[in-house]
């Protein structure tokens, strides 16, 4: 009985080592997706790009999630766009679905298009049938990220010094689904992802822009 226990503690340990995860990233870009980064600082009038990254763990690829993107922070002006009724990009855009942008006062919020009513039960399906018709060779352990989701944030001509927050939250059932092999047909649901949020700086003049980095600099001097 010790022996056996040991075998399954052993087991145990391993399996916790080697658990499925995944990892959903907002990316922004001001300069028409040359760069992409967590965060940019803009003027106003500036068109950004958002995408949104998977990256998975120990599993084989990442096969899908339901949720809404939210923006947050936003002035009168600013607005979010999906270039259309899809903004899921190939191939996790498996299924017959439509997004629509909801807005309200300084914020947004992308969601099925027919959940006005904002319900849980709704949301973004963006989902992949099978890796292997969609990525060629392995997809694992985080090495290839993966777009899945695609839309722009227009800056109004607001002046104001603001933060245009974005993420991704209110997963369907509270899970993601990744592929555990390369001939699966169906996603492994997982509760174990993260997602990390993106930052739209709005700057009113390139002389403010200079003078917050200059008072960065006078900080860090006298933290020193």
């Amino acid at each position: 009985m010790t022996k056996i226990c040991g075998i399954v503690a052993v087991a145990g340990l391993a399996a916790v080592a080697n658990a499925q995860s995944a990892r959903l990233d907002l990316q922004v870009s001001s300069d028409g997706g040359s760069t992409w980064s967590d965060a940019v600082n803009v003027l106003p009038g500036t068109n950004v790009l958002v995408r949104v990254r998977a990256t998975v763990e120990n599993a084989y690829g990442f096969a899908g999630a339901v949720g809404r993107i939210t923006g947050t922070g936003l002035a009168a002006g600013d607005s979010a766009s999906i270039g259309g009724t899809d903004a899921r990009v190939a191939p996790f855009n498996f299924g017959a679905a439509s997004q629509a942008v909801f807005a309200t006062a300084g914020a947004f919020r992308i969601d099925a298009s027919s959940d006005a009513a904002n319900s849980n039960a709704a949301g973004i399906a963006i989902l992949q049938r099978d890796p292997v018709s969609a990525v060629p060779g392995t997809y694992a352990d985080g090495t290839q990220a993966r777009t899945v989701y695609a839309f722009s944030v227009s800056v109004g001509a607001d002046g104001s010094i603001r933060s245009i927050a974005l993420n991704m939250d209110d997963f369907k059932a509270g899970v993601v689904s990744v592929h555990a092999a390369a001939n699966s047909t169906r996603g492994t649901n997982i509760t174990a992802f993260t997602v990390d949020g993106a930052a739209i700086n709005v700057i009113p003049t390139p002389a403010t822009l200079a003078l917050m980095g200059l008072g960065g600099l006078v900080a860090g001097r006298r933290r020193r």
